[in-house]
């Protein structure tokens, strides 16, 4: 699986060049994020041709929220603090009204290293896209290929919506013509020049390691609507944008309908076909096509205010925008202002020091299948089986070999044991809960406790 491929490789580059840990995953990421909103704000600057509606679109399209707001309305001041106490229950993030649309910095940009190097150079792609086909400066083609050349490795979805909104401006370029050799030349130098590079990627790196007996591809509607109408769920999750996109379709001019059109494709697309097990994914394409709605959008809202006679009038529309548009990102952003979520414990800082400074480094330890494990993430040690949570999704099932963790805890055999070529096993809280029938005495009656403290126990199954 590559995903964050290049992300995780420039991350591993400046830990083997020396840097701690905290700076080798800040490094890369700072001129990233640099690079994802200076593009945003770059393009909406050039597409709309205005300060305001660039700065419009960039808060439309980062703090941007639906109604989800609504549900925390009422029913008391617990019904509303809870936004700040319980777990991801915000106005971005509530799956038990169907709301899924969710902020972009807090569960995107921050969590999901190849979304923000994927944007960083997807929205810097975009942005050269839209001055090579619609400003038509044919001389950035080169300079375009060479910007896009590693983005299939960065984050596929950005690679495919480039390819889409390419074909729609290459489209209108044909449409609208001159349909000269010189007009054409440098659209298929770009496409054959990005073709060399990008194929050998798709065939070596995309699509190697699918799914057990299943494709990444398949069909699949409302992605990942679950109950409601289609349009009342657009609605609620994107709100005031998804409302704007008729009204600032019709106001917008030629060449920001015709990129949008690109971005209706782009919609369609998500809509009907799965690139990716799991279909939340597919938010991957849509909010290439939400950003160019919060375009259509903030260009209306820039228009109609430019043509009211009194500033306050315009402040007033403006802020009335910001508000309903906005209100449920500021809350979201608001609960991770204050949230106290802990991955791990002193408990668990301790294990992993004492794994990382005393267990061979090619030892195999057993641990539960849990994501947030002490043993691989604070001593990156390798594990019998990790968390299915992320690579299911992308296509490898853990079934099998989760299913022999379970055996080995709930009905141990030494011959299983020699047969993975477990070194240690670990037994701690969260194995206790997990396997109701544990079989901790096996362990305890025929091997040497290595660590015990605070909860957890591990066991040395074989001599150093």
């Amino acid at each position: 699986n590559c995903k964050g491929l290049m992300a995780q490789s420039q991350i591993d580059g400046g830990l083997i060049g020396g840097a701690s840990l905290k700076a080798a995953y800040l490094l890369p990421c700072l001129p990233a994020l640099v690079s994802v909103f200076g593009s945003l704000w770059v393009l909406g600057r050039s597409v709309l041709d205005s300060r305001g509606g660039a700065s419009l679109a960039y808060w439309l399209f980062f703090m941007g929220s639906g109604f989800g707001f609504v549900y925390f309305v009422g029913g008391g001041w617990e019904n509303f603090t809870r936004i700040f106490t319980a777990y991801y229950e915000t106005p971005t993030n509530y799956v038990q009204e169907n709301i899924r649309w969710v902020n972009p910095i807090a569960d995107l940009l921050i969590p999901q290293r190849a979304t923000l190097f994927g944007w960083a150079v997807g929205f810097a792609c975009v942005y050269l896209l839209w001055r090579f086909a619609w400003q038509e400066e044919r001389r950035l083609w080169g300079w375009l290929w060479l910007l896009a050349a590693p983005l299939p490795l960065l984050q596929a979805h950005a690679a495919l919506v480039l390819v889409i909104l390419a074909g729609a401006g290459f489209v209108f370029a044909l449409v609208r013509g001159p349909r000269t050799k010189a007009a054409v030349l440098p659209w298929l130098a770009w496409a054959g020049a990005q073709a060399v590079v990008w194929i050998p990627l798709v065939f070596t790196q995309l699509m190697t390691g699918g799914q057990t007996g299943g494709s990444f591809f398949q069909w699949h509607w409302n992605w990942a609507n679950e109950g409601d109408n289609y349009f009342w769920f657009y609605i609620k999750n994107i709100g005031l944008v998804y409302l704007l996109i008729v009204p600032g379709f019709l106001w917008a001019g030629r060449k920001l309908r015709e990129l949008y059109a690109g971005g209706l494709a782009i919609l369609l697309l998500a809509e009907v076909m799965l690139f990716q097990p799991n279909p939340y994914d597919n938010n991957k394409l849509l909010y290439f096509w939400h950003l160019l709605s919060c375009l259509l959008a903030a260009g209306l809202i820039c228009g109609l205010a430019a043509k009211l006679p009194k500033k306050p009038a315009r402040v007033l529309l403006v802020s009335v925008v910001v508000l309903l548009g906005c209100v449920g990102s500021v809350l979201t952003i608001g609960r991770e202002w204050v949230s106290e979520y802990q991955q791990f414990g002193a408990a668990e800082a301790a294990v992993g020091s004492y794994v990382d400074e005393n267990a061979p480094a090619d030892a195999v330890f057993l641990t539960g299948t849990q994501h947030q494990n002490p043993v691989a993430s604070l001593a990156g040690r390798q594990i019998v089986c990790g968390s299915s949570l992320y690579v299911y999704y992308h296509g490898k099932d853990y079934y099998g070999q989760a299913e022999l963790v379970r055996q080995l805890y709930e009905e141990p055999r030494e011959e299983l044991l020699a047969r993975l070529g477990v070194d240690f096993v670990m037994i701690g809280p969260w194995e206790r809960s997990d396997y109701a029938a544990l079989d901790e005495n096996f362990y305890r009656s025929r091997y040497p406790v290595w660590y015990e403290a605070d909860g957890y126990s591990i066991y040395q199954i074989t001599e150093p």
